[in-house]
């Protein structure tokens, strides 16, 4: 938004009040007491500025910041859940009486921020404010989870800054500028409830009595009504009034007077539910628009909390402290308005340091701002001490011009912050009902995946700490090939849950020696719990956990069909090696999935052929088959040569002899009884016709991929020479066959008897859609192939973390020492799993986590997500089984990640080494030279 934008804004209609409400105001903030006003609108503005004297609009549209500058300043959230209150009230038509049970707020001191509430969805108000029932009681649980605050203090506009500055200018400043301006605002929910009657006639009295309990910040509050109640005449009326501003619902229900009273107690217990939960709803709504704590909040991001159904509270910050502010904000064009009273302008010292010249205006520490801290002054120390070097002696760092240095716990905030935000891209991928994401690279390709590894490999992260987390989805890909997403998301629900910690001041080092003291009891427990399957069918328990890798993916529809496939994949390898680059996958747009194939044994897409091989024959059964990498074509077809000759004979002898050369090559081949030639080489006309009048099958140029998966399945062995080629050299198989799939030409291998190798033809409808057919088959596979090496299984669904979870929080209460918290939050950080799987399927996460929690507490170890009947169920008797191996890696990895992001405090960026250098000048005639061939050129005559 421009700065002309901004001062010509009308904020006239952001808050009204009427004579009445402002002279309470003025009276309010001549006390120093909070501030509570109605609110009109679904928006605020930080900065905004409000003089307490004006009775009828208090917001002025004066502003003494730089409002450009203003508005690019960073928005953080920080929560802190600092506020909760309920408090039950009956009122009749002679008296009010109120009595408040729980209340948790900031502090209001002098100096300080103080808050001026108000509430994004305001119908309800109105609704109560018009019941002029005789009869009312109410209840109302409220709740703030965080601040939303300015990164550091804006600056003033030139005029506001000789205003406070000299004379007697901060009465001036007040009259045009206000008391108070606002500096942040506080988020949360409300829950509320009223039950009310009308005007009775006397007839017969009944005692009845509800009771609704409240629990706010784990602090629990019953509220009992048990009343001597009157029967009704015919007509008269009970209203149950209710609100919750999270879901944005408003409960108006009317009843007749001698109805039945569990219905309505029943409609009050459930506006009363809403209130359990307050805090984790209000901390989901967060999470859900992509809002940590710690980050940067747009004005449109906060705009959409308040659609939400976020209530609002806004924290003003008393003008005065800005005269402290005006204090070391400096600006080199100061000069004061003539006039009385003016004091000339301190100018800088000029052995003042540039960097502390450059930064003094907008450095302002947050902490100082920050609502509820005990500093309410700033320091009186020059500024250049101040805001540069904290009045110390500063350092000298010998390092390049242009260097960036970053340190501290600032720091390792900032690199907590950039994991998150690669967690937040990836976790709703998580699981069988993950989403896919859509990736365009700068050249326009695009892929379509759900797999962990392949976004974290397109995804282009330049944060150095980010790019960490690629590298464990990649050697998580690597070594087990599964669980790629899961060990994403896990680092940074750790890092997430020790970032508190961070903040509370706790050192790196204590937090890392409690996270890999938590990382080896859960993997001793992993291993623990564990069910070995050596005993159980082999075939039937590779199928069950490549079923469960497939749920996630892309294919689970076909999940039978594939599994198939990549058990029958693995098996056929060499069991001691169990190479799966030996399996070789073909991929072929058109048909559907279904079509796709599994060849025991070689495919591979026919190979550039030469004129004559239309005559070849194009299927055998036990045929010989040699493997070369010998190239068979006529030299002095190919390459320039220069011959010197006396006479014609002489050139054609050597013509002939070339011939001769090829023919023996030939010869000696076809006498061995191949029936198939293979070569890594060109195979030219010259050899295509000779072996198409033999009957023998020839393709050169074969990938040397595909020749080595020929030569494991058919015995051949590679000859670099066709002289001396034995029996023994020669492999076989039990079909060779040429035929159509789709739009292209495939060689088959079939039926070898040796083979320890296989290839997958796989088909579909679009490239991408093949593509990510192929990646879910290569997780599968590797999950197979890590079940053979190891027959250990847990079950999936969220059970094994679940489980440690519950074990770790249990084992966290032996301890004294300072890992207690550290332990705690590492069992808490192991519940994202379940939780993101039942986010990601639309599911109630925090009402099935309940049941989970009580499920383990009771020793049902393996209960975990159930996405048939959105429930809980036992994994192990619903087959959703994972290799322990999985879980043992992503823990082990997610922590090492986390405590190498945590033990980096400082980082040093050159950025002019950074920079790309420029290539010199090339002399003249070097671009034209360098554009000429390969290699040395033919001589100039």
């Amino acid at each position: 938004m421009s700065r002309q934008k901004i001062q010509d804004a009308e904020f006239d209609d952001w808050l009204q009040l009427d004579e009445e409400d402002a002279n309470w105001v003025a009276q309010q903030t001549a006390q120093g007491l909070p501030l509570i006003l109605p609110w009109k609108r679904q928006a605020i503005r930080l900065g905004t500025c409000f003089q307490s004297q004006r009775l009828e609009d208090p917001w002025l549209k004066d502003n003494p910041f730089i409002l450009s500058d203003f508005y690019m300043i960073p928005k953080v959230l920080h929560c802190d859940y600092g506020s909760a209150s309920s408090f039950h009230s009956i009122s009749t038509s002679r008296k009010t009486e109120t009595s408040k049970h729980l209340a948790l707020g900031f502090g209001v001191g002098v100096g300080l921020p103080f808050l001026c509430s108000a509430s994004a969805k305001g119908t309800y108000d109105e609704e109560l404010k018009e019941n002029n029932d005789s009869d009312k009681s109410s209840i109302r649980a409220s709740l703030r989870c965080g601040v939303v605050e300015l990164e550091r203090n804006p600056r003033l506009c030139h005029e506001a800054l000789v205003m406070l500055k000299y004379g007697d200018g901060y009465k001036a400043f007040t009259e045009k500028y206000g008391d108070y301006f606002v500096w942040g605002y506080r988020l949360g929910g409300d829950t509320g409830l009223m039950i009310s009657s009308s005007a009775f006639e006397k007839k017969k009295v009944e005692q009845y009595g509800i009771e609704l309990t409240v629990e706010v910040l784990l602090v629990e509050v019953s509220h009992k009504w048990t009343k001597d109640f009157h029967t009704f005449s015919a007509g008269k009326k009970m209203r149950l009034l209710g609100y919750d501003t999270l879901s944005d619902t408003n409960w108006n229900v009317t009843m007749e007077a001698s109805g039945d009273i569990e219905k309505l107690s029943k409609q009050a217990e459930e506006v009363i539910l809403r209130s359990q939960s307050l805090l984790e709803r209000s901390i989901m709504i967060l999470e859900d628009e992509g809002m940590f704590n710690g980050e940067h909040l747009t004005h449109a991001q906060c705009e959409l909390l308040t659609s939400r159904g976020i209530a609002v509270e806004l924290i003003l910050l008393p003008m005065s402290s800005l005269r402290d502010v005006a204090r070391w904000t400096t600006e080199r064009d100061i000069t004061p308005k003539e006039g009385p009273g003016t004091k000339p302008h301190r100018a800088l010292p000029k052995n003042l340091p540039e960097r502390a010249r450059g930064k003094q205006a907008t450095a302002t520490p947050t902490d100082r701002l920050r609502c509820g801290s005990s500093r309410s002054k700033f320091p009186d120390s020059p500024p250049y001490f101040t805001m540069s070097f904290g009045g110390q002696t500063p350092t000298i760092i010998v390092l390049k011009e242009g260097t960036d240095t970053s340190q501290g716990k600032g720091q390792i905030i900032s690199n907590i912050n950039a994991c998150l935000a690669v967690q937040a891209t990836l976790k709703s991928t998580l699981g069988p009902y993950g989403g896919d994401l859509l990736m365009v690279d700068e050249n326009g390709r695009q892929t379509i995946t759900n797999d962990g590894a392949t976004v974290m490999k397109l995804l282009d992260i330049v944060h150095p700490a980010a790019r960490i987390l690629v590298d464990i989805a990649r050697s998580q890909d690597a070594e087990v090939g599964d669980g790629t997403t899961s060990v994403v998301v896990l680092a940074g629900s750790i890092l997430k849950e020790m970032k508190d910690h961070v903040e509370q001041g706790i050192s790196s080092q204590i937090i890392i020696k409690g996270l890999r003291q938590a990382s080896a009891k859960a993997v001793n427990k992993i291993k623990e719990i564990a069910i070995n399957t050596s005993a159980a069918d082999k075939r039937e328990t590779l199928s069950k956990l490549a079923a469960t890798a497939m749920t996630s993916k892309l294919i689970k529809r076909n999940t039978d069909f594939f599994t198939k496939m990549a058990v029958d994949a693995v098996l056929a390898l060499d069991q001691e090696d169990l190479n799966e680059k030996l399996i070789g996958v073909k991929k072929i747009p058109g048909g559907s999935l279904t079509e796709s194939l599994f060849i025991n044994g070689v495919a591979f897409k026919k190979t550039f052929s030469y004129a004559g091989f239309e005559q070849q024959p194009k299927s055998f059964v036990n045929p010989k088959i040699v493997c070369l990498n010998v190239e068979l074509e006529l030299k002095a077809e190919k390459d320039n040569a220069e011959v010197r000759v006396e006479q014609v004979s002489e050139y054609q002898a050597i013509v002939d002899a070339e011939w001769q050369i090829i023919y023996k090559k030939l010869e000696s081949i076809y006498k061995t009884g191949a029936k198939v030639v293979l070569s890594k080489l060109p195979i030219g006309d010259l050899a295509t016709q000779f072996f198409a009048d033999r009957d023998v099958f020839c393709a050169g140029r074969v990938t040397g991929e595909d020749m080595e998966r020929v030569v494991q399945a058919t015995g051949a062995v590679i000859q670099s020479t066709c002289s001396d080629i034995l029996p023994e050299h020669l492999g076989t198989c039990g079909k060779f066959e040429e035929r159509q799939i789709g739009g292209e030409r495939f060689n088959f291998f079939e039926d070898c008897a040796e083979a320890k190798t296989c290839t997958l033809v796989l088909r579909g409808g679009a490239e991408q859609f093949i593509a990510e057919v192929e990646r879910s088959l290569h997780d599968a596979i590797m999950i197979v192939k890590r079940a053979i090496l190891n027959r250990n299984i847990v079950g999936g669904g969220g059970a094994c973390e679940m489980e440690l979870s519950y074990y770790l929080g249990r084992y966290a209460n032996e301890i004294r020492s300072k890992q207690q918290a550290i332990i705690k939050s590492f069992a808490k950080a192991l519940e994202v799993i379940p939780r993101q799987l039942c986010d990601n399927a639309g599911f109630d996460a925090t009402d099935i986590l309940n049941k989970l929690r009580v499920e383990h507490h009771n020793g049902n170890t393996w209960a975990g997500v159930d996405f048939q009947n959105e429930g809980v169920a036992n994994m192990m008797d619903n087959f959703v089984w994972e290799p322990a191996l999985v879980k043992i890696n992503a823990i082990q990895a997610a922590t090492e990640a986390s405590c190498l992001i945590l033990g980096v405090d400082e980082t040093i960026r050159n950025e002019e080494s950074a920079k790309p250098q420029a290539p010199g000048q090339l002399p003249p005639g070097a671009a034209q030279r360098a554009l000429r061939g390969r290699g040395r050129g033919m001589p100039r005559r």
